[in-house]
C-alpha cells in the first residue's frame, strides 16, 4: 500500500507554541509511515528549518507573504514574491501531489485551496473574530475537509460561527513528556525563589499584570524574597512599557530578562513556577503544560482553553484575569510555600502525562487522516 502524503504549509517566522506542536506532529507522523513535506515561509529566523533538518524531515522556503493596510512595506514585499511563490507552490504539488494538505493559517487556506481542491485540514491556532477573515474563511470553505481546533473552547468558537458540526474536530495540544532527561523532582536549591512569564511578550499575554501583582506582594510582604524570569521577546513598545511599569511600581531589580531561549532546557529547570497571565482567552496555551515536563506548576488566568488544563488547588491555581490582587495572593502562596509547589508539579506531571502527551496527540491526528482518506475513496 502506497504511504500517505502528507503536505504541511507553515508560515511562522518563529517558533512558538504552535509551530513546537505542528514539528511534533510531522515527525510523529513521518515515524507512523506517512510521507510528510513541509512547506516553509521564506521569512524567518532559521529556527523552523533548523528544526526540520535536526528531525529529518524535507522542506521547500515559499515566500507567500500577506497583504497588510497598516504596512505597506511587507504587502509590496509580498506581491514582489507572489508569482514566485504561487508557482513554487504549484510545482511542489505537481512533484510531491499530497493527499492531505494541512494549513496552520487561514491565510495559506485563502491563497492556495484553490490549487488543490478539497484536500485541505486546517489546525485552527486561535480564535478568528474579525468580520473579514470570517467572511475569507467562508469563500474556502467547500476546500476544506476537516477544521481541527486544539481546545473544547475553540471548538465551541467554530461551531457559533456557523461551521458545521461533522467538520469541526479537537485535538489537545501536547507536550513532550517521553523526554527521559526531564526529572519530575529537578527541583532547584538554595536559591531565591523564581517564577517565570514564557512566551512572546504581547499586551495580551498580561506581563503588565503580573509587574502589578508583584507590586502588590511587595507591599504586602516587604521581607518575601522573590524574583521573576522573563523569556521571550516582543515589539519594543510593549517591551519598554513593560519594563518602564516595573521602575515606577519598584520591582525591575526583582525581574531579569532572559531574552528568547529556543530550548526547553534552558528555561523551566531555572524556574519553580510558572505564570500564564493572560488577559484574552487562550485557545490552549502550551506553556501551562510544558512546566509540568519538569515537575513545576502553573497559575493561569481562567479563560480560553486553560481550564482545560489546570485543576484548581491541584495540578495548579486559576486566577480571574487581570485580577492582581488574586494572582498576588496565588504567586505569594507558591513563593512562601515549596512543598506546595512540588506536590503540585508532581500531581501536574502525572495528570498532563496521561491527558496531553505527544503520542496521543499523534495518535489522534492519525484517526482523523486515517477517516479523511476513507472518505475520498
Amino acid at each position: 500500500m502506497a504511504k500517505k502524503r502528507l503536505l504541511f504549509v507553515v508560515g511562522g517566522s518563529y517558533v512558538y507554541g504552535f509551530e513546537t506542536r505542528t514539528l511534533l506532529l510531522m515527525q510523529g507522523l513521518q515515524c507512523r509511515g506517512y510521507d510528510v513535506f513541509c512547506a516553509v515561509s521564506g521569512w524567518n529566523n532559521g529556527d523552523f528549518p533548523r528544526a526540520l533538518d535536526q528531525i529529518g524531515l524535507p522542506y521547500q522556503p515559499i515566500h507567500l507573504g500577506w497583504y497588510y493596510l497598516r504596512n505597506p512595506a511587507w504587502t509590496i514585499d509580498s506581491l514582489r514574491h507572489a508569482p514566485a511563490a504561487f508557482m513554487d507552490y504549484r510545482n511542489l504539488l505537481r512533484k510531491f501531489q499530497p493527499d492531505l494538505v494541512f494549513h496552520g493559517s487561514y491565510r495559506t487556506l485563502v491563497q492556495l485551496s484553490w490549487m488543490v481542491g478539497r484536500k485541505s485540514v486546517v489546525m485552527v491556532p486561535d480564535q478568528w473574530n474579525k468580520w473579514w477573515e470570517w467572511f475569507l474563511i467562508r469563500l474556502c470553505t467547500s476546500q476544506v475537509q476537516c477544521y481541527v481546533a486544539p481546545s473544547a473552547y475553540i471548538r465551541r468558537h467554530l461551531l457559533e460561527k456557523g461551521l458545521a458540526e461533522q467538520r469541526v474536530t479537537m485535538v489537545a495540544n501536547p507536550a513532550e513528556f517521553e523526554d527521559s532527561i526531564r526529572c519530575i523532582c529537578r527541583q532547584r536549591s538554595n536559591e531565591v525563589p523564581t517564577f517565570g512569564l514564557i512566551g512572546q511578550i504581547i499586551g495580551r499575554k498580561g506581563h503588565h499584570v503580573v509587574i502589578e501583582a508583584m507590586a502588590r506582594i511587595r507591599e504586602r510582604f516587604p521581607d518575601l524574597q522573590f524574583r521573576l524570569r522573563v523569556f521571550g521577546s516582543g515589539p519594543d513598545d510593549y517591551v519598554n512599557r513593560v519594563k518602564s511599569l516595573a521602575a515606577t511600581r519598584g520591582v525591575e531589580h526583582l525581574v531579569e530578562w532572559c531574552g528568547y531561549q529556543s530550548s526547553r532546557d534552558d528555561i523551566y529547570p531555572e524556574i519553580d513556577f510558572g505564570v500564564v497571565p493572560t488577559t484574552d482567552p487562550e485557545p490552549f496555551g502550551l506553556v501551562a503544560i510544558e512546566p509540568a515536563v519538569y515537575g513545576k506548576p502553573v497559575i493561569a488566568s481562567a479563560t480560553g482553553g486553560l481550564p482545560e488544563i489546570i485543576r484548581d488547588g491541584v495540578t495548579g491555581f486559576l486566577v480571574p484575569p487581570s485580577d492582581v490582587d488574586f494572582l498576588a495572593d496565588r504567586i505569594a502562596k507558591l513563593i512562601a510555600d515549596p512543598a506546595l509547589v512540588r506536590s503540585l508539579g508532581e500531581r501536574a506531571y502525572t495528570d498532563y502525562k496521561d491527558r496531553f502527551s505527544v503520542t496521543q496527540f499523534v495518535d489522534a491526528y492519525s484517526r482523523i487522516i486515517d477517516s479523511l482518506m476513507e472518505n475520498q475513496n
